[in-house]
């Protein structure tokens, strides 16, 4: 499955720079007034939590799932992978709720075949590019090798992943730009792959969001599922039989977190293919260029400044790159109802787990989701309030907090360092998304002379195309509802990179700011 994660955050990391068509799937969201009953019920659930001290109930796993496991081991060629997953899908719903977990998180793999062969014609199109991405999967063909004393359904997976694969007696096609005469663009590769990113990929992701629900109502509230560590690192791994290294017990927090990974994942799908990325190699090559990767662009390095990104991105033939696309209000909606659902499932799994000591058997660590550790809550607060959270869905006794809460629209966010709060309204990024995510690029940027003289020698001026000046109304309109001067943004921008919790939306706006 390393294989598979490795691929996800490749794409997901592209997304989460920029926030699908709504899925035909239906989810049954949180409500914000729901939430204070489902974190009562989890705090119940904690007193039932099972430690394991020292012995796990291996009778618990149940024969279906030591199948399930078994079907992993055998499938050794890309062929026999794709006839488990396909049998697995089949019959999952015949399947005990433990094997049912095992099988949705192989199932994930599906979508995924032959994906790195598909990309090679968009990757392939600048150098550096098709380079990098080359060289990640070369890294995980060598870490197989490496880490990995039983390789045979790693390379299996590796190989259902990598390799071209027949569709009704054709090669499986590949992402790529076709051309009329005349050298019009046709179809676009990149257009393709976000609308199967926004498709079969997306589909896939539901599915499991929907199937990981479905476990966590089929569970007792004390009960639990067993994960053992031979479904990674194969059949004959563990030969000592130390329990405590092979299993770990799965609950209702871990099948939640789990949950909200997924729809973490569809939140950062629906804002990816709501924008335009045609040209995203050409830009990363041009881009590239400036700092001397596949060449430089003169003879003469200076140094890359600000003014020197936006002037690249300012070209004719970039102009509609990260622009919106038409018809995506509803994804944009969507992206950011999965990634309220993500942290309201984060916020119930924490309840759960609140006051357990570290256990060698648990999945999850309690110290990672302590409840008692302020700078965590501090931080989760902080997002819920970014995320509209309304001041009685989670029991706060912090008045502070309960005051910031009370404005669901509007979240005052506060600097750890200076003291100074910004209001930021993340629903109406969402709710009205901006046409371009260019408009948040400087629009001024420091002049003069390339070199500066003190005590008789020349040295860089380093100040020189430093941004000065940005679109107010970008900012305004958009993500600070009460900022009042372009001469504000960096200190906005600055402040929400210093709150609790801020940093994961401050960051991705610091990039356009600096």
């Amino acid at each position: 499955m390393k294989v598979l994660v490795t691929i996800l955050s490749s794409l997901l990391l592209i997304a989460s720079t920029f926030a699908a068509k709504s899925t035909a799937h239906s989810f049954n969201w949180i409500k914000g007034k729901d939430m204070k009953g489902l974190i009562v019920k989890a705090r119940k659930r904690s007193k039932k939590r099972t430690i394991a001290n020292d012995a796990i109930n291996l009778s618990k796993m149940t024969n279906e799932y030591k199948e399930v496991q078994a079907g992993i081991f055998s499938a050794n060629t890309p062929e026999k992978v794709e006839a488990m997953l396909n049998h697995l899908d089949q019959k999952y719903e015949s399947l005990p709720y433990d094997a049912k977990f095992l099988a949705m998180q192989l199932l994930l793999l599906k979508p995924f075949r032959g994906i790195t062969y598909r990309l090679i014609p968009i990757a392939e199109k600048e150098r550096i590019t098709h380079s990098f991405l080359r060289t990640q999967v070369k890294r995980i063909a060598s870490n197989l090798n490496v880490h990995l004393p039983d390789i045979q359904h790693w390379e299996a997976g590796f190989k259902y992943i990598t390799e071209p694969y027949k569709v009704n007696g054709k090669v499986v096609a590949q992402f790529k730009d076709t051309y009329k005469s005349f050298g019009r663009l046709n179809t676009s590769g990149t257009l393709d792959l976000q609308n199967f990113i926004e498709g079969p990929i997306q589909s896939e992701i539901a599915k499991a969001a929907q199937r990981l629900a479905a476990i966590e109502s089929e569970m007792s509230d004390d009960d639990y599922i067993i994960w053992d560590n031979r479904n990674i690192f194969g059949e004959d791994a563990f030969q000592d039989d130390i329990d405590d290294i092979r299993y770990r017990i799965v609950s209702k927090a871990e099948v939640m977190l789990n949950r909200s990974a997924m729809h973490m994942g569809m939140h950062y799908i629906n804002y990816f293919v709501s924008y335009d990325v045609r040209g995203l190699f050409a830009l990363t090559k041009d881009l590239g260029q400036l700092y001397g990767i596949d060449g430089f662009v003169t003879r003469d390095p200076q140094g890359v400044s600000s003014k020197d990104l936006v002037d690249i991105m300012s070209k004719k033939k970039y102009k509609d790159i990260f622009t919106f696309k038409p018809g995506y209000e509803e994804n944009m909606k969507l992206s950011y109802m999965h990634l309220r659902e993500g942290m309201r499932l984060v916020r119930i799994a924490r309840e759960e787990v609140r006051n357990k000591s570290v256990d060698r058997f648990l999945a999850i660590d309690p110290s990672k989701v302590n409840v008692f550790d302020t700078d965590i809550e501090r931080q989760l607060k902080n997002v819920e309030c970014l995320l509209e959270q309304q001041e009685n869905d989670f029991a706060q006794t912090d008045k502070k907090v309960t005051e910031q809460t009370s404005n669901a629209y509007n979240c005052p966010i506060r600097s750890t360092v200076t003291g100074h709060t910004v209001v930021v309204d993340l629903k109406r990024y969402y709710y009205n998304p901006p046409k371009d995510l260019k408009i948040f690029l400087p629009i001024g940027h420091e002049g003069g002379e390339r070199k500066l003289k003190k005590h008789g020698v020349e040295y860089p001026n380093y100040y020189k195309g430093r941004p000065n000046s940005w679109n107010l109304e970008s900012y305004k309109n958009h993500i600070f509802p009460e900022i009042e001067s372009q001469q504000d943004i960096p200190k906005y921008v600055r402040t929400l990179r210093h709150a609790y919790g801020g940093e994961v939306f401050g960051a991705p706006l610091a990039i356009f700011v600096e």
